[in-house]
Order: C-alpha cells, then structure tokens, then sequence
C-alpha cells in the first residue's frame, strides 16, 4: 500500500495506492499536454468507478475553479447532460434553441431510437429510420410500433387526437374507425 497524506481507513479492504485527506477532500493530479487515466484490465476482470453513494461529476474547470457540471451520474444511476439533478435515467438539457440530441450511427441507413419492454429487450417501437432498425435500404424513416394494434398521438389529454389503427385507419377524435377516415368534429376538404 502506497499512502499519500493520510492512511486509508474508510473501508475493510485497502487500495494499493490511497490518497487521503479527510479535512479538505483528497486530489489527484495528472498533468501534460493530454493527460490519460487508462484501466489496463487483466483477464477477465471489469474496470470500475466507485462512487461512495455520493454519485459523480464531471465538470470543465481545474481545482482552482471547479467550473460547471457537464455530466453528472447521480447514486440513483441517473445521468444528467447539461443538468445537475436528472429526473429520469437519461436527461438533456441544451442551453440553447436548436438541436439537444443527436442520434446517429456510422452505417448507411441513418439512426434510430429503439424502446424496448423489459429486461428481455423486446422490441415494441421506435422513432428514426425503419432502414437502420432492419437493417436494409427499403424502409423508411418515421416512427413505429411492434406487437401493438394502435399508434396515437395526444395534446393536454389523456384522450388520443389522432389514432392510427393496426390496419391504417385514422381516428381522429374518436374510436370509430369502421371507415377509412372518420372525424367527430367538422372537416374541411381541399384538392
């Protein structure tokens, strides 16, 4: 065991090398034109980062000055982009108008997002490319639906404004689709 400052009692099991100090926060420090921290791992073994509970930042500036957050991993397993205390697995926050997720991928189709149910993975939707999602130049880009009957869309209610049924048919603002397209309110026609 190699100790800097102060031994390494917070835990049964001691580091190989601890840096420790408990009055103002032990850091370490790695200068050069690109500092590298590498985990060169052996056999079959997994790299870790153990967080204490307390979760992880990473901010842009140095120990001077801290700067911002730009990624945080809360002890929840959130992860927050942009923002310090992510509500949900994965939040993204932009500063700005304009784009604040980009998905993409190297192959020739384009990029999807998949949502899957469960730990099984099985596949109930997606919004993107249906050519990237198969894998093949015939599809299309849009949003779909697996093993599920219906596709809706809904504004400030639970109650769907526009629904697309497992055959194509178009409900808007109802739940009768017994003809191709059917409105509850007035419509208007142009050609």
């Amino acid at each position: 065991l190699f100790t800097v400052k102060e031994n390494f009692t917070a835990t049964t099991k001691k580091p190989t090398v601890s840096v420790s100090d408990t009055s103002v926060g032990g850091s370490l420090g790695i200068r050069g034109l690109s500092p590298i921290l590498a985990f060169d791992k052996t056999a079959g073994g997994v790299p870790k980062i153990l967080m204490d509970g307390g979760g992880l930042q990473f901010k842009t500036g140095t120990l001077d000055a801290e700067g911002d957050v730009d990624v945080v991993i809360l002890n929840n397993g959130n992860v927050g982009i942009g923002v310090t205390g992510p509500a949900t697995k994965l939040d993204v926050v932009g500063a700005d108008n304009g784009d604040t997720m980009r998905v993409a991928n190297t192959g020739t189709y384009g990029g999807t997002i998949s949502f899957n149910q469960g730990t099984a993975n099985t596949s109930i939707g997606y919004i993107g490319s249906l050519r990237a999602f198969e894998g093949n130049g015939s599809g299309d880009n849009g949003v779909g639906l697996f093993s599920r009957d219906r596709i809706s869309f809904y504004t400030n209610s639970s109650t769907p404004d526009v629904t697309i049924t497992s055959v194509g048919d178009i409900e808007i603002l109802t739940n009768e689709a017994s003809i191709r397209l059917r409105s509850s309110g007035s419509a208007n026609w142009t050609s």
